[in-house]
Order: C-alpha cells, then sequence, then structure tokens
C-alpha cells in the first residue's frame, strides 16, 4: 500500500508542481490533482484500518519532503526536520505493527515489552500510540500556515484519518489485553488493565464459569 500510495502522489505533486510553475497555469490539472489525492486520503480514511492510515501518512510525508527538497527553494532546516521527525516516528510505528498478527502477536508484543506508561483505561502508550498523537498534533500545529484551501483540507483529512486509527487501534489495544488477561492474569500489565476495567474483569469471570461448567459436563 505505501509504494503504491506514495507512487501515486508523487504523479499528482509533479502535475501540481509543472503548472504552478508556468506562466499561465493549468488551474483545472492543479485543481484536478487536489481533488484526487483528497479523494485517495478520504478512501484510506474510509477503511478505519490503522495500519494503512499510517502507510499512507508515511507517503505524504515522503512527498512533503521531496517538495521542499526538490522543488521550493525557500524550505527550512525546521522544515525539514519536522518531516524527518514525522518519518521516524510513523516509520517506527509501522516497525511495531509488523510485529502483531492479530491478538497472539498483540500478547507478545505486551509480555516481552518494558512496558512504562498507561493512559487511564490501563492500555499501554505505546510506539504506536505516541506516534499517532505525536503526528496528529504536528499536523493539527501546521494547519495554520496552509498556503491554499486544498492544503488544508488535505491536512485536515490526515489529521482525521489518524484520529481514527487511534480509535481503531485502541479497540484492538482492548481486545488483546482482555486475551492477554485470560492468559497471564498475573502480569503486571493484566493487572493494572483489569483494575480499571471492570467490565473486562466480569467478562473474564464469566469465561471462566463456562469453561468449568464445560469440564464439569465432560466429566
Amino acid at each position: 500500500m505505501l509504494n503504491e500510495y506514495y507512487k501515486n502522489i508523487k504523479v499528482l505533486r509533479r502535475t501540481r508542481y509543472k503548472n504552478n510553475k508556468d506562466d499561465a497555469p493549468n488551474r483545472t490539472e492543479v485543481r484536478h490533482s487536489y481533488d484526487l489525492e483528497i479523494d485517495l486520503l478520504s478512501s484510506v480514511g474510509k477503511t478505519k484500518n490503522f495500519l494503512e492510515i499510517l502507510r499512507s501518512e508515511s507517503g505524504e510525508l515522503e512527498a512533503n519532503k521531496e517538495d521542499l527538497i526538490k522543488k521550493f527553494k525557500h524550505s527550512t532546516v525546521e522544515q525539514l526536520n519536522a518531516i524527518n521527525k514525522g518519518l521516524e516516528r510513523v516509520g517506527a510505528a509501522l516497525d511495531s505493527l509488523e510485529k502483531i498478527e492479530g491478538k497472539a502477536g498483540y500478547i507478545g508484543l505486551i509480555y516481552y515489552s518494558a512496558l512504562r506508561h498507561f493512559d487511564s483505561k490501563g492500555l499501554p502508550v505505546d510506539v504506536v500510540r505516541e506516534a499517532l498523537a505525536d503526528q496528529r498534533q504536528s499536523i493539527t500545529n501546521s494547519l495554520s500556515g496552509m498556503n491554499t484551501e486544498e492544503d488544508a483540507i488535505i491536512y485536515q483529512l490526515r489529521r482525521d484519518n489518524l484520529i481514527t486509527a487511534e480509535k481503531e487501534y485502541i479497540q484492538m489495544q482492548h481486545k488483546g489485553m482482555r486475551y492477554f488477561s485470560q492468559k497471564y492474569p498475573d502480569h503486571y500489565a493484566s493487572k493494572r488493565y483489569l483494575s480499571k476495567n471492570k467490565d473486562a474483569q466480569i467478562f473474564l469471570d464469566q469465561s471462566d464459569k463456562t469453561v468449568k461448567q464445560k469440564r464439569d459436563q465432560e466429566r
């Protein structure tokens, strides 16, 4: 998804840049390139897939970096540093997500991680959560400096997609932590999670009763 997304964005940005350089730019082509990029971001957001959303965000950052380096003479070190930091945090999140394959992968990640930060629901504030929150804030800070309405829409969509990704990832965390707490009830992460989520404890208690009932019937 990342390579395909980045490839499409590069084509659109090339069209936009070429027309903006002309003395008499083709505004229709420029507008069309914006519309296509907006459609791409909207489509990614509708998937509600946090992995795909992070990949698209990485593609946007790569395209922005290329724009600054090759096409805008007045880019600053601060601008490039901000993009590089974004690429670094999103890249770290993607690396972490590649280790997760469903609940089983998340269990291994939790069990062997040195967890330090938890939210109010007892969920780990891991590298993915940090990346989503920090990148969302970075985009919010940049919104006031947009040159065009179209650029502002693109940044708003990127921010909205990251909000969607965070919500979906948190739901996955809840499912993973329930399963993790069932397998490793004495782990400190399980105890913290269950103390913050009474409904999860009730769910696990009911599951235990069901298992016991089945065992008794088998006897």
